[in-house]
Parts: C-alpha cells; structure tokens; sequence
C-alpha cells in the first residue's frame, strides 16, 4: 500500500478530564436547578444584554446576586407587613435585576437609571411588574450633566467620573438630580439601595432631608479602595446620622479554583451560606451589599448575629 495511502494521523492531543472540568459540569447540572428554580419564583421574562456580566449571570442562575437578595428578604420578614404598605428605591437600577426582586416586597418601588441604554432595558423589564416606576436620570448631590463611563461588558461598572475616563472606557453624558429636591412621597420610603462604583456619598449627601424624614434600611455597595483608617466617606455619613452599618459574611473556604468551585456546589445544594454580622469595625475590603440600620429598627430586626 503506498503510504500516502495509509490511515494517518495528522493531529493528536490528549484529552484528559481533569478535577477543574469534572467540577464545571457538576455546577452546571447544580445551577441549572436553582436557575428554573428562581425563573419560576420571578415569574416573567426578564430582557438582558447577552454579553454583560449581570446579563450571562442571570442567565446562568436566573437572578443576578440571588443569594444576598434572598437573605435580604429573609431579614426583612420582621417587618414585612411595613414594607408591603412602604416605597423602595433602587438607586443605580441598571436592567432592573434588584428593583423587580423588591417590587414582591414593596407597595411601590423607583428605580433610577441614567445611562440611557441601559435605562431601555429597565424600562422594558418594569412592564412586568404593575408596582416598579423607571427613572431615566441618576441622583447626586448636585444636580447637572455628568459624564458616565462604561464598558460594553459590565454595564453594572458605570460610573460617574471627574476626569477623562480610560481609553477602554465609553462615555455618555447623563442627568442627574438630587434626591432631595426631586422626590416626595406621601408614603413612608422604607429602603434605599445604591450601587453606583463609588457616586454613593454624593447620593447620600444630596438625600440626607429623605433620610431623616424617613429613616429608611439602607443597602451600598463600598469598594476596598474607598476605606481610610477603617471607613469610608459614606459610612462615615450614615454613622453620624444614628445608623449601625452591618455587612454580610461568608463562611471562608479559601480563594483557589477548587474551593470556589465546593462553595458553588454547596450553596446550590444546601442554600445561602451569609450572615449579618455588626461591630464597632468593619471589615476593610469590597463589600457588595453593606446594610445601614438606623439605630431605633435594630431591635426589630434582631436576625443580626
């Protein structure tokens, strides 16, 4: 037989499973259960960027942050029947993800937006629900035009920004109002949720009137970079005006690839794995979801361990 006849072998490599691999596809079978799980309990479509990282998490869990906002829900039981005759706002509401979660929770909830593309998204998804009002500006405490920076990955890391942003960066020129000139209700505001890459004290400086008339549960994001002799601008705010700042702790199973692959396993086995925890020292590092109490609502809430 002529070789150029012979079967040949043009390309080889060796294929091995591996611990990584074997991983991955048991989080996906996992995950695939919680995520019917969560879009049967949401109920409705949800209109996401497919390319965005909130986007491909709700895709992939179906609700984006679904462990903090399910213990947040279970906090809140205490005073749940206030909360369902109160206003929520969800400051920095990018597609909707936390806005409709609170609308199953609140009478009314506000949810403001400034980047205008994003804000298309939010829009469509609050049809879905009767109770959830898209606000098409952001809140500061000055109010004017101000650049916001995004990437076409993470809509959810827009920022407001002082100087020019980087080049990997886009810009798009917002609105933005102060919370204190631009709302009123009738109806008591029971919480305020902002997560706006570092806008927070600003907000909060431009709300302080709606804080004190209202004394609302306050959930904000602080990144690693904000805190200063152990705490922030924004801590610093919410402390001065009688509020004991709680965060949210994990129980620690390390940072490599296969102890965050476990925790994966076990939270879609077993559940949320967080609890809040209170003390004079907050813990310096990035906190996705810090929760400002005022001081008069803690006993109630007394799930804080």
């Amino acid at each position: 037989m002529d070789r150029l006849q012979r079967p040949m072998v043009l390309f080889k490599k060796n294929h091995t499973l591996g611990v990584k691999w074997l991983l991955s596809q048991a989080c996906m079978s996992m995950t695939k259960g919680l995520r019917q799980r969560l879009q049967q309990e949401r109920g409705h479509p949800f209109v996401i960027f497919a390319n965005d990282n909130i986007g491909i998490t709700i895709n992939q869990f179906g609700l984006f942050e679904h462990i903090e906002l399910q213990l947040l829900r279970d906090f809140l039981r205490p005073i749940r029947a206030l909360c369902s005759e109160s206003i929520a706002l969800d400051i920095g509401a990018n597609i909707g993800n936390h806005a409709l979660f609170l609308s199953k929770l609140f009478f009314e909830v506000h949810a403001f937006e400034p980047n205008p593309l994003t804000y298309q998204l939010l829009k469509i998804n609050a049809a879905f629900a009767t109770n959830v009002i898209p606000h098409d500006h952001g809140l500061g405490n000055i109010a004017g035009t101000y650049p916001l920076s995004f990437t076409a990955t993470n809509a959810g890391g827009s920022s407001i920004i002082a100087n020019a942003a980087p080049q990997d960066r886009m810009t798009e020129d917002v609105k933005i109002e102060v919370l204190d000139d631009c709302f009123n209700t009738e109806k008591e505001i029971k919480l305020i949720k902002i997560d706006t890459e570092g806008f927070e004290t600003n907000i909060l400086i431009g709300a302080i009137q709606t804080i004190m008339r209202h004394r609302p549960l306050i959930l904000f994001e602080q990144h690693i970079n904000q805190f200063s002799a152990g705490s922030t601008p924004a801590i610093d705010i919410l402390q001065k005006h009688a509020y004991v700042i709680c965060w949210l702790e994990r129980k620690n199973v390390g940072n490599s690839t296969l102890s965050r692959a476990i925790r994966i396993l076990r939270e879609s086995v077993a559940g949320r794995t967080l609890m809040v925890r209170s003390g004079e020292s907050i813990p310096v590092r990035s906190h996705a979801m810090l929760i400002a109490l005022p001081e008069e609502m803690v006993s109630i809430l007394d799930t804080i361990s």
